[in-house]
């Protein structure tokens, strides 16, 4: 493996780790219900962050937009808008697959098709059919999918072995549509970032360091995505007759709007040094999806494990979630290969 593709899964190995890691900030938040934080969270991620960063990393911006055909932003700016509309089907899958196998057959789609859809659609699968690349893509992903199905299987079972069982309102079938759209809907996001670029190519054309061109990309398909989202908190507020607490005057008041940006600043920074990462991946670009999607998974176990949510499941699990782990491991590794 060559120094540039190492420093491009590097970036984005660290990337995966502030992913997981976003909502750790959450438990700190008090007497605030969860679309008064998750609105002022994604403020930061969706619109601030993408706009500061832009501004500092590539300012040439406005003429780069200037220059970039309309069509091609408002494409990259509706896969922002159909990312979250995907996001909103998640709560459905859960109530019907059970918390564990919902975010693992989720996740695992979202990854999967996230990382086939971009080379399918502009044709770059079909003519790597037949080499090696071709082989070891479709390999990892297979492997990735296999470890993360393993990985909601274990947290099945913790959740039967400490008495948290899933909703009685199990319904498989319901469940699996939810989850297919969810995970289409999500890869869209991978297939937004692919969308642009176009935008790229302006960007390096105007002297733009190609390491942050992907902020420029960022900026209108977060705006898609934030879009959806104040609409829909706003509703959730309204209707909760929750929105006056962005106003009541308590002790937490500060620290509530200090950590639910601070989350939001971790989950931009995943994708900023995914950016990063990407631009080192050459013609193959649309691997690092998988690969970002997959590490998540494996430091968000890891953070589970440090905070005891393990605690008290047999050893079955336990060898489960691991062996998870390794297999999502070596499928990153396959695929970057």
């Amino acid at each position: 493996m060559d120094t540039t593709l190492f420093l491009g899964l590097l970036l984005i190995a660290l990337g995966a780790f502030a992913s997981s890691s976003f909502s750790i900030p959450f438990v700190k938040i008090k007497n605030w219900n969860w679309e008064n934080y998750w609105l002022v969270c994604s403020l930061s991620a969706f619109i601030v962050c993408p706009i500061i960063i832009t501004i500092i990393t590539v300012p040439q911006f406005a003429a780069i937009y200037k220059e970039t055909e309309f069509s091609t932003i408002i494409n990259i700016f509706f896969c922002g808008i159909l990312y979250t509309i995907g996001s909103l089907s998640f709560g459905l899958m859960l109530r019907y697959l059970g918390v564990s196998l919902g975010y693992a057959l989720g996740i695992g789609l979202t990854m999967s098709l996230g990382t086939l859809l971009p080379p399918l659609v502009d044709g770059r699968l079909f003519q790597m059919v037949g080499t090696s690349v071709f082989v070891n893509l479709i390999s990892g992903v297979a492997i990735s999918f296999v470890g993360i199905l393993l990985s909601g299987v274990a947290g099945y079972r913790r959740s039967k072995e400490s008495n948290q069982g899933d909703s009685a309102e199990l319904n498989y079938p319901k469940g699996a549509v939810m989850a297919l759209i969810v995970g289409l809907t999500g890869s869209i996001f991978s297939f937004g970032l692919e969308q642009g670029n176009v935008l790229r190519g302006v960007a390096v054309r105007h002297g733009a360091n190609p390491l942050f061109c992907e902020n420029l990309v960022l900026v209108p398909l977060l705006f898609g995505t934030f879009l959806v989202t104040f609409i829909w908190c706003l509703y959730l507020g309204w209707r909760l007759k929750s929105n006056k607490n962005f106003l009541k005057k308590d002790k937490y008041l500060f620290s509530n709007y200090f950590y639910a940006s601070l989350a939001g600043v971790l989950w931009y920074i995943q994708f900023l040094l995914f950016g990063m990462g990407k631009s080192k991946m050459g013609e193959y670009t649309f691997i690092a999806w998988g690969v970002l999607m997959s590490l998540t998974i494996v430091f968000a176990t890891f953070w589970g494990m440090y905070r005891k949510e393990w605690k008290g499941s047999s050893v079955t699990s336990k060898v489960m979630i691991w062996t998870s782990i390794i297999l999502i491991m070596i499928a990153a590794v396959i695929m970057s290969v």
